[in-house]
């Protein structure tokens, strides 16, 4: 196996093409990224989706993560398993924010999904 750390053969977008096409043989991507190959995969990334992790893992390991590993194998992927950097957190420096109504009036920042 060769590690190539620190993005140095591309971005996530530019792995995921090299690995459809078979070139590169392993990589770690984000839900963003990955979604412009699986739409569905957008989903995930969703705040107050999940409850908790367990929950978040009982998705994925079930239907609806077999029905993404399939939607990969149609793009020339293949997903080996799913990882997490944590569920989708909102903070706020002022209050909480525990229920979607909290976010009333409030503008957020989002990373990019590409």
């Amino acid at each position: 196996m060769q590690v190539a750390p620190s993005a140095t053969m591309g971005e996530d977008a530019e792995l995921l093409i090299s690995a459809a096409a078979g070139v590169t043989h392993l990589t770690a991507n984000s839900q963003g990224a990955t979604a412009q190959f699986i739409p569905e995969l957008n989903m995930i990334g969703l705040p107050f989706l999940f409850e908790n992790a367990p929950e978040a893992w009982a998705v994925l390991d079930g239907p609806f993560g077999d029905r993404l590993k399939t939607r990969a194998e149609e793009t020339g992927l293949n997903i080996i398993g799913f990882w997490d950097n944590g569920i989708r957190q909102i903070t706020h420096l002022d209050k909480p924010i525990t229920t979607p109504a909290d976010l009333e009036g409030v503008k957020i920042r989002t990373p990019p999904t590409t």
